[in-house]
């Protein structure tokens, strides 16, 4: 009887510290899970810009004469890029980071080179449109840069950087304006690195919704190299910078799944 009951005391014991250790990994797991204020404000926009509409849906629009198409959600992405050249239709596709290219439907055989520049060039235009969804990347690294006011209106920043496995251009400094009242990402600019570096500063026109889903075209202008990010919203209201181009994506319509 009395080797029962040691018995019984141990395993109640033994009940008592498991259930002890437990509750300091659930906290651990609930702080985990708490956003930052950057992410915050990120996912605020996302929600603000279709949230999960773009991920019920695939795209397809044309920029500067080429017809571009995506199917993306928060664990894949497959990018497709049509156009002709010299009496040839051309189609890259890029999914989940692998590029292949086809010439009136036959695959062809590319050096790194010419993967590595045409994955880039296709990849650059996805990027671009599919903010701020994009900003939700492994690679991203954010952080809450205080607020703004903007032609009177107050914009939460966000600075983003990233990670070394973030790409060729991984280097580079992206500075995100968010609209506080409506949570739209009305603003942004970046420091690249490549091509001897350069300074860019874009605000966002003609929103419309498609399929649940916000898109902008873009007025794209150059500040002098070395600027600092913080400077630009000041810069662009006493029209110091210099317009470079605008971004156009027309044609922008709902199409069947790439994958």
């Amino acid at each position: 009887m009395k080797n029962t009951f040691f018995i019984l005391l141990l395993f109640l014991l033994f009940s008592l510290f498991n259930c002890s250790e437990k509750k300091p990994n659930k906290h651990v797991k609930d702080i985990k899970e708490k956003l930052s204020l950057a992410e915050e404000i990120i996912e605020s926009s996302i929600i603000a810009h279709g949230g999960d509409q773009l991920y019920a849906n695939s795209f397809e629009f044309d920029f500067r004469g080429k017809s571009y198409s995506f199917t993306q959600n928060e664990k894949h992405a497959v990018y497709q890029l049509k156009f002709n050249q010299n009496d040839s239709l051309f189609i890259d596709k890029l999914d989940q980071g692998k590029f292949i290219r086809f010439v009136n439907g036959t695959e062809i055989d590319l050096n790194a080179k010419q993967v590595d520049q045409y994955s880039n060039a296709l990849n650059s235009v996805m990027y671009f449109t599919l903010l701020p969804f994009k900003l939700k990347d492994p690679s991203v690294i954010m952080a809450f840069k205080g607020k703004t006011s903007i032609k009177n209106n107050t914009y939460h920043i966000v600075r983003v950087t990233f990670s070394a496995d973030g790409g060729k251009d991984h280097e580079d400094e992206f500075y995100y304006w968010f609209n506080s009242e409506n949570h739209r990402m009305e603003y942004f600019a970046y420091n690249y690195k490549v091509n001897e570096g350069g300074v860019r500063f874009r605000v966002a026109k003609n929103p419309r919704e498609i399929s649940g889903v916000l898109f902008y075209d873009y007025e794209n202008y150059e500040a002098e190299l070395g600027t600092t990010m913080e400077k630009l919203p000041l810069l662009y209201e006493k029209d110091e910078l210099t317009l470079l181009s605008e971004i156009k994506n027309e044609n922008i319509r709902t199409r069947k799944a790439l994958f």
